[in-house]
């Protein structure tokens, strides 16, 4: 893949497909040759027999093509994903699935939809389901009457014809039913997210895109999550080592970017799972391993303790997790990816960002498999409404932008000097300290970004 071209597609209409589409019926071949020459284990299983589980619901022997986002209103990038696994599939007489990733904490519940009555259109925000802070999809309930009703109301009025002449119609005609129907178990019959998938999934029939769609708290990730546990400290050595040479490679001097280390010390190990409750807060879950126990802590509450030797009783692992209840185990995103990259998909699909992300899984899966990742593709495209702007709206627009701008690296100009008098004479020496270091000492790199942080500290302040 060449990293350099994942952009997100600029003009309407245009499509990002990396590498390309013609590449990928091969990418997705040589993945599954190389997964059936892998001769390593996950808990004394070989990864084709693990494989093979993983799939038996789903499509044990034909081409898999997988992708996968949470349970939310989609835009066109999204979509364009799943257009691109459903196409592939049919070329390699496989089938497509979508993975729901509702193990995730929304970030908002509020849904923006443009005013189009209004010149220039301004955007509304409009309430769409009602959520606790903190806690994940999958416990979300089917929204109240009057919410839905105000959100398909909010939707007619401000979009006025372009609902009219949209999938929103056929989209809400399923999502005020209210009852979806619900295909496998582990979750209350009828909450938010199924109501997501299924209305979705009318609109994806009409425009010939089947997908099957498979909620990540519904699926069984126990080799793995096991694997984990009982090499604690291999594990999280191997994902902060990812992390590390990602950091170094691409420069990035965040401790805490893209994603903070997994916390370790003797004998207590974060690993890259949630633990929760139904309608609370996630919880980073770590392993605390002792002589001869091994306990499973959601942050700093015990949740699970079993003997050592259990670890090896395959059928007894299977079980553990059902002792934990109400409590739920899910995974993070790159371990996830990781399962199904190497234990489900024979492609996966990643968004740009997902793309980019990935290359951590890379590492990880190198770092601790001794294997060489399965590939992977990347999808994002762009549409645009066709909405009527004032004239001079842009202008406008741009005018605003080079003000803020302004403001925010010359706030002097914007304030009387009486009442800032000390700082404009601040601002002003370093300033002067920055262009005398500019001409005369360029090389002095630390010093110059010491006094670039000074100014921008006094045009904070």
């Amino acid at each position: 893949m060449d990293f350099s071209k994942l952009t997100t597609p600029q003009n309407d209409g245009d499509v990002l497909i990396e590498p390309l589409a013609r590449e990928l019926p091969l990418l997705l071949s040589a993945n599954r040759s190389a997964m059936r020459d892998h001769s390593f284990t996950v808990m004394g299983l070989p990864i084709q027999d693990i494989r093979h589980e993983s799939r038996l619901n789903i499509n044990p022997d034909e081409p898999l093509v997988v992708t996968g986002h949470q349970p939310e209103f989609i835009h066109s990038g999204v979509w364009a994903k799943h257009v691109v696994a459903v196409r592939l599939a049919k070329a390699v007489g496989g089938s497509a699935l979508n993975l729901v990733i509702d193990q995730d904490s929304p970030k908002t519940n509020i849904l923006y939809v443009p005013d189009t009555t209004l010149l220039p259109n301004q955007i509304r925000q409009v309430k769409a389901f009602d959520s606790l802070s903190g806690s994940a999809y999958e416990h979300t309930a089917v929204p109240s009457q009057a919410v839905t009703d105000a959100l398909i109301s909010k939707c007619q009025r401000c979009l006025a014809t372009h609902y009219d002449y949209s999938m929103l119609p056929v989209f809400f005609e399923a999502y005020r039913q209210k009852s979806p129907i619900k295909s496998t178990e582990g979750n209350p019959p009828g909450d938010w997210v199924d109501l997501m998938i299924q209305s979705r999934s009318v609109v994806e029939k009409m425009l010939d895109i089947e997908i099957a769609n498979k909620r990540v708290s519904d699926l069984s990730l126990y080799p793995l999550f096991w694997e984990i546990v009982s090499n604690a400290e291999k594990f999280v050595l191997a994902y902060n080592r990812a992390l590390f040479d990602y950091r170094k490679r691409f420069r990035v001097k965040n401790h805490t970017r893209p994603l903070p280390d997994l916390h370790a010390e003797p004998g207590l190990y974060e690993i890259p799972f949630w633990a929760y409750k139904p309608n609370l807060p996630r919880k980073r879950l770590f392993v605390k391993i002792s002589a001869s126990t091994l306990s499973l802590l959601a942050d700093e509450e015990l949740i699970l303790e079993t003997a050592k030797l259990d670890l090896g009783n395959l059928e007894k692992t299977k079980s553990l997790l059902s002792e934990i209840s109400p409590w739920v185990i899910r995974p993070r995103a790159l371990v996830l990816t990781l399962w199904a990259r190497l234990f489900l998909a024979d492609l996966f699909i990643h968004g740009i960002g997902g793309a980019k992300y990935d290359r951590i899984t890379d590492g990880l899966i190198r770092n601790y498999f001794n294997v060489d990742p399965p590939a992977i593709a990347c999808v994002s495209a762009t549409l645009y409404m066709n909405l009527i702007q004032h004239p001079d709206s842009q202008s406008k627009l741009e005018r605003a932008r080079h003000l803020l701008r302004d403001i925010q690296f010359n706030p002097q100009r914007y304030i009387p000097g009486s009442v800032a008098s000390e700082l404009i004479a601040q601002k002003e020496i370093a300033v002067a300290r920055a262009l005398e270091l500019k001409q005369n000492n360029p090389g002095q790199h630390f010093t110059r970004k010491q006094v670039f942080g000074e100014i921008r500290a006094i045009n904070r302040n």
